[in-house]
């Protein structure tokens, strides 16, 4: 039973016996009244209608939640049996996916298991050129009421253009490399120069027309990256270059200080980053492993693995790299030229390994995040950048 909208009213058992009643105000979900006890529990969401807090009528808290950009939950504590999770939607307890109406959505990889209609693309927007992909990669500010297009909650301005190019999208406030007072900002742009669309840039500066000039600069001087390796490496060593100069914000100086590492060190790390082709690399796997701790546990567990024979056999692999050296092999068919953001974020990742000697489940564990798929650490270092 709906209101019309993509927002429950009711919910029913297999019968279709009436079991809970959803209650709203301005179109956001506040509470719950369960039929058979009738009890009532309120709902605590954010911008983006996530439920980060449940509780009972009493005021007693029953579920407290923080969540990644992408939906992943970070929950402390969980007795209500909520189900309805990132930005309200449905969560399914046995596969994690959650329920967007038109299609299904991971939380774990921050896509779409379906792709959207092609209808919805817009040729001026890069970001909706990719059918599976979520809120034009900016689920800080947007969230998807019907899992077909993304409405803005957040600080999105457009901007003017001067000059010969136009400028396709905005700039986004929300992002700032540096939380303890600069004036830095990182603004997300797209340009068009002479008809060609350079997507989605992420450009450092202290003020709007700062970033349009060096947005600018990229478009007419871009090579052209694409899925290429070549375009892939230039992607990372671009990143790794940036990094070099960024002034991280204190969140994630902490995670730093976390997984036993400096800033500087950081910086260290990603101007000697060494970008390599996975593909069919003949390097060993083991050789990652040189010189640490796990090198005689690494040498038995893969042999004479080739780390292009790994990546055939994990396909899902994005990168590998070095756990005390500068080497990072990548798939570059698995990275998204547009997605410039978590592009950064992953180059990152990455340089971690290099300064910390940690494998991904080490990291995973010192920041108390949940073991498996990689993508989570990406999203915590975004979350916190």
């Amino acid at each position: 039973m709906d209101d019309g909208t993509v927002n429950p009213m009711g919910e029913s058992d297999n019968s279709g016996n009436l079991t809970a009643e959803f209650i709203s105000f301005g179109g956001a979900r506040i509470a719950m009244l369960t039929l058979s006890a009738g009890t009532v529990n309120y709902y605590v969401s954010d911008h983006l209608g996530s439920s980060h807090v449940v509780t009972n009528s009493s005021g007693t808290i029953l579920d407290d939640s923080d969540f990644y950009p992408y939906g992943g939950e970070r929950s402390y504590s969980s007795s209500s049996g909520n189900t309805r999770k990132f930005t309200g939607k449905e969560r399914d307890s046995e596969s994690g996916l959650d329920d967007f109406a038109a299609r299904f959505y991971t939380s774990n990889y921050g896509r779409f298991l379906s792709a959207d209609d092609a209808k919805y693309v817009k040729t001026a927007d890069p970001q909706s050129w990719n059918l599976y992909g979520y809120v034009a990669n900016n689920p800080i500010n947007s969230a998807d009421p019907t899992g077909h297009a993304p409405e803005s909650f957040g600080r999105h301005m457009p901007l003017p253009m001067e000059g010969g190019g136009s400028l396709d999208g905005g700039a986004s406030s929300g992002f700032s490399s540096d939380e303890s007072g600069s004036d830095t900002k990182t603004y997300i742009i797209s340009v068009t120069i002479n008809g060609t669309i350079e997507p989605n840039q992420d450009i450092q500066a202290t003020n709007a027309s700062d970033a349009i000039s060096a947005a600018v600069s990229v478009g007419e001087s871009a090579g052209g990256t694409g899925t290429d390796f070549a375009g892939a490496a230039k992607i990372y060593q671009d990143d790794a270059s940036s990094i070099t100069k960024m002034k991280f914000s204190k969140k994630l100086q902490k995670i730093f200080t976390q997984l036993g590492t400096t800033a500087d060190a950081v910086r260290a790390g990603a101007a000697n980053m060494d970008i390599e082709n996975g593909v069919g690399s003949t390097d060993l796997v083991a050789s990652l492993y040189a010189n640490t701790p796990i090198s005689a546990s690494a040498n038995t567990e893969f042999g004479n693995k080739t780390i292009g024979e790994y990546m055939a056999a994990h396909p899902g692999t994005i990168a590998i790299s070095d756990l005390n050296g500068n080497r990072t092999f990548l798939n570059s068919s698995l990275i998204d030229p547009k997605d410039s953001w978590f592009n950064k974020g992953n180059t990152l990742h990455e340089v971690l390994h290099h300064v910390t000697h940690l494998t991904d489940s080490d990291i995973q564990r010192t920041l108390g995040l949940k073991e498996g798929p990689s993508a989570n650490i990406t999203q915590r270092i975004l979350q916190k950048w």
